[in-house]
């Protein structure tokens, strides 16, 4: 029997450097007096209270961002880059700012708590996909309630580093949630995840039916909640080879890498810069707890073996659940749950570890997952994987 594995996590804390100072100093001063006939003492008064944060380009937050637990306010070094556009950063510190006053970290808290529970908000919260489709809706009402029309014309025409990048205002998006707050807006949004989600399964029941597929896809409003909702079906693929460059057992013991390519870090212009290849190790002690979750429970039992299409029939029903479907994976034959998925990212590493447990499970005869399971080898470097994998690619 193999041994089980013990997780342990570090945490650091992160303080102002001097430029970051003299930064906090300048927005509030620009808050208090923007030079455009613009002041706001009170919103100068609570930025006093977080420190503020520059993060590179090429990192996130792309823009901006607030963190209620860490008293932090991030901004992306694009803003900073030309004096003649900094007074945006008036409107940018304000709408942050305006998460804060809100409190919508605590009302969406309040709120999931109250339909799913308190375990599945706990992972919700912690979803960067979800947490963007959740803080567009946050923007929405902060648009709603907050923005002057002069606010919103600086919003529509954000710059950072030289590129027009816009902002959310409600009527641009979705002009009948002009007047809803959070958590009606919540509610509508998982009524577009439904109504998406339907025309989804019509298209794969066709193609699994061999017959012609709906055009019910093509029907779906091009928006950004709309765009917000497709996006967070990168899980749902049922078939190809895992996104772990590796067996499950070298993964889990940091001697392949995991090709996480969501979160690929991007440069200026937003384009993407290089894959993302994580180890096991640098994952959070959360998803460390459900890769061996799921390795304990399909390996360890000596008694219990699941056969190829048993495991394809669970790795299916994940990719066929709604992003915000709760799954449970559990055996087939025991009935026992190794693990309750919550996430679009927690089905995703789900899948990819499933598809490794059974190596024969999926085509890894093909080049291209022989190429992916010799460049698992830690002896090569990432720019050796992202020179080949862009060869292979051209």
């Amino acid at each position: 029997m193999k041994k089980r594995l013990i997780i342990k996590e570090a945490q650091a804390k992160e303080y102002m450097t001097d430029t970051e100072k003299a930064l906090k100093k300048r927005l509030i001063a620009l808050l208090k007096n923007d030079g455009r006939g613009h002041r706001h003492a009170k919103f100068a008064a609570r930025l006093a209270d977080f420190d503020v944060k520059i993060v590179p380009l090429g990192k996130q937050p792309e823009t901006a961002a607030i963190s209620f637990d860490e008293g932090v306010i991030y901004i992306n070094q694009g803003f900073l880059l030309n004096k003649d556009t900094f007074f945006q950063l008036n409107v940018l510190m304000r709408h942050e700012l305006a998460h804060y006053l809100m409190q919508h970290q605590i009302r969406m808290i309040a709120k999931l708590n109250k339909k799913y529970g308190k375990e599945a908000t706990d992972h919700i919260m912690t979803s960067y996909s979800l947490h963007d489709l959740i803080n567009g809706i946050m923007d929405f009402e902060i648009s709603n309630e907050r923005y002057t029309e002069e606010d919103k014309a600086v919003v529509r025409n954000m710059m950072l580093n030289g590129r027009i990048i816009g902002g959310l205002v409600t009527e641009d998006h979705e002009p009948t949630w002009q007047d809803l707050p959070l958590g009606e807006m919540y509610e509508r949004l998982l009524e577009s995840i439904d109504r998406i989600h339907a025309a989804i399964l019509a298209v794969w029941e066709a193609k699994e039916k061999g017959t012609n597929p709906p055009n019910s896809l093509n029907q779906i409003q091009n928006n950004y909640t709309n765009n917000g909702i497709l996006s967070l079906y990168f899980y749902a693929q049922a078939e190809g080879p895992s996104n772990i460059l590796g067996s499950a057992e070298d993964f889990i013991n940091n001697k392949a890498l995991y090709h996480y390519f969501i979160f690929d870090e991007r440069d200026a212009n937003g384009n993407v810069r290089r894959p993302c290849m994580a180890k096991f190790s640098s994952f959070s002690k959360t998803d460390q707890e459900l890769f061996t979750k799921l390795y304990n429970g399909f390996l360890l039992d000596d008694k219990v073996e699941h056969t190829k299409q048993q495991v394809r029939d669970i790795i299916k029903t994940i990719a066929k659940s709604k992003p915000t479907d709760f799954v449970d994976v559990e055996s087939p034959i025991t009935g026992q749950v190794f693990a309750i998925l919550y996430t679009p990212e927690e089905k995703l590493m789900a899948v990819d570890l499933l598809k490794v447990i059974i190596p024969e499970l999926e085509p890894y005869n093909t080049w291209f997952a022989k190429v992916k399971r010799v460049f698992s080898d830690p002896k090569y470097s990432d720019d050796d994987i992202i020179a080949v994998t862009k060869a292979l690619n051209d």
